[in-house]
């Protein structure tokens, strides 16, 4: 709870649901979480960030393989010759 200097806490209490009240002020602490987690937003960003730069790195690591490589051309070559009826060379 915020306070200035000398206030009693029990007043600052009343005059901040006084002000909530009058849906000026949203509730500090409570059901509403507490100050100290303002940057959890921000972390979670840093952490999906992460783990999708690290997908992509070990994506682009398989996908260069030359044999991963031939082995998604023959698939790929596969299915072309199934759905048109054409013989994969």
């Amino acid at each position: 709870m915020i306070m200035g200097a000398g206030q009693d806490p029990v007043q600052a209490s009343t005059v901040s649901e006084e002000i909530e009240s009058e849906g000026v002020l949203a509730p500090v602490g409570s059901e509403h979480g507490d100050l100290n987690e303002r940057g959890m937003t921000t972390a979670e960003y840093a952490v999906g960030t992460v783990a999708a730069v690290s997908f992509a790195g070990i994506l682009l690591k398989v996908l260069t393989n030359p044999e991963v490589q031939e082995a998604l051309l023959q698939f790929i070559i596969w299915l072309i010759g199934l759905f048109s009826d054409l013989q994969p060379f």
